[in-house]
C-alpha cells in the first residue's frame, strides 16, 4: 500500500506539472489566436454573393472572375490598408512560405468602363429636341460589334435605362442631376448664354456597359435657365402638378426620347450592316423588345416612351 501511495504521489506531481505546461501552452495558443484575429479583422463587413460577384454592406464589390476589388465612388479621398496574410506550417510557427502580392491601384475616370460612349454637348436648340446628327461614327464600329455580340448571347441580361435629368450641375468631374435646381437657377443668372459654364451643362449622353449584364443608359440635362416650352400633353401637365416637375424636367425627357428614337433607327440599320441576316434579326428583335417597354424616369415618376409624341 505504501509503495502504491508513493507511486500515486509521483503521478499527481507529474500531472500537476503537465497541467502547468498545458496551461502555459494554452496561453500561447490564445495569444496567437488573438493576434490572428487582429490581423484578419474583428468586424467583418456583411456581403451578398451572386455568380462570383461579392457586394459588401459598404457598397464595395469584388469580382471573383476578374479579381477586381472596387470602392464606391466618393467626392473625397480616403485612406485604406492592405494586409498580406501568410499562413505558417503550424499555428505557433514563425516560418511561412513566401507570398507575393501584386497591386494595381487605379483612380478611374468617371464611366471609364463604358464600352460605347456617345456624348452630345449643346446639340439641341433652345427649348427644342430635334437632333440633326448621327449618334454613331465609323470610330464606334468595334464597340458596336461588341454590343451586338453581347446581345447575341441570350444568357446575358439586357436592360435600357433612360432618364430625363432636368437641370444639371457640375460636380467637379462630370454633369449630374442638380440636387437643388432652384439654387442652380439663381447661380446661373450671372452667366451669359454662351458661357462655357453653361455650355457644358447642355449635355446628353449614351453609354453601353458590357459586363455581367448588358446595360444601355441614356441621360439628358439642361442648363439652369428656365425653359419656356409649351407643355400640351395632359399626362405631363398632371405629372408636373403631382410631382412638382419643372419645364426643364419635361424638356430633358423629350430630348432623351428623341435620342432613343434615333438610337433605334440607327441600330436597326447597323445590325444589318455588320451582321449576317440571321444574327441581325436576333439582335434587332432583342433590342426592339426591350425598347418597346421603355419608361423614361423624370424625378420621382416615369413616362412610357410610347406616350411621348415627338
Amino acid at each position: 500500500m505504501y509503495t502504491l501511495y508513493e507511486a500515486y504521489k509521483k503521478k499527481i506531481a507529474d500531472l500537476e506539472l503537465q497541467r502547468e505546461e498545458a496551461i502555459a501552452l494554452m496561453d500561447k495558443y490564445q495569444k496567437r489566436l488573438s493576434y490572428f484575429k487582429q490581423l484578419m479583422g474583428l468586424n467583418w463587413a456583411s456581403y451578398t454573393e451572386e455568380d462570383g460577384l461579392y457586394t459588401f454592406s459598404d457598397s464595395c464589390t469584388f469580382d471573383m472572375y476578374t479579381q477586381e476589388f472596387i470602392f464606391p465612388a466618393k467626392y473625397e479621398a480616403e485612406d485604406f490598408e492592405v494586409r498580406l496574410i501568410a499562413i505558417p506550417e503550424t499555428c505557433l510557427s514563425e516560418q511561412a512560405d513566401e507570398v507575393m502580392l501584386h497591386i494595381n491601384l487605379t483612380d478611374a475616370e468617371p464611366l471609364y468602363d463604358a464600352r460605347l460612349q456617345v456624348e452630345l454637348l449643346n446639340q439641341f436648340s433652345s427649348d427644342k429636341w430635334d437632333l440633326h446628327r448621327s449618334l454613331f461614327t465609323q470610330d464606334d464600329s468595334v464597340a458596336l460589334m461588341q454590343f451586338f455580340e453581347g446581345l447575341l448571347d441570350k444568357s446575358r441580361p439586357f436592360s435600357i435605362i433612360a432618364r430625363g435629368q432636368g437641370v444639371g450641375e457640375w460636380n467637379g468631374l462630370r454633369v449630374i442631376k442638380a440636387n437643388h435646381p432652384q439654387d442652380e437657377l439663381e447661380k446661373a443668372k450671372k452667366f451669359q448664354h454662351d458661357d462655357p459654364e453653361m455650355l457644358r451643362l447642355r449635355r446628353s449622353e449614351l453609354y453601353v456597359f458590357l459586363e455581367r449584364e448588358i446595360k444601355l443608359e441614356v441621360n439628358s440635362y439642361t442648363d439652369p435657365k428656365n425653359s419656356n416650352i409649351e407643355v400640351v400633353s395632359p399626362e405631363f401637365q398632371k405629372a408636373m402638378t403631382a410631382y412638382n416637375l419643372s419645364k426643364n424636367d419635361i424638356l430633358s425627357a423629350y430630348r432623351t426620347a428623341r435620342i432613343l428614337q434615333k438610337l433605334k433607327e440607327e441600330l436597326n440599320v447597323l445590325a444589318g450592316t455588320y451582321l449576317d441576316r440571321e444574327k441581325a434579326r436576333i439582335v434587332i428583335d432583342r433590342f426592339n423588345k426591350e425598347w418597346s417597354r421603355l419608361r423614361i424616369s423624370v424625378g420621382p415618376t416615369s413616362f412610357r416612351l410610347s406616350d411621348i409624341e415627338l
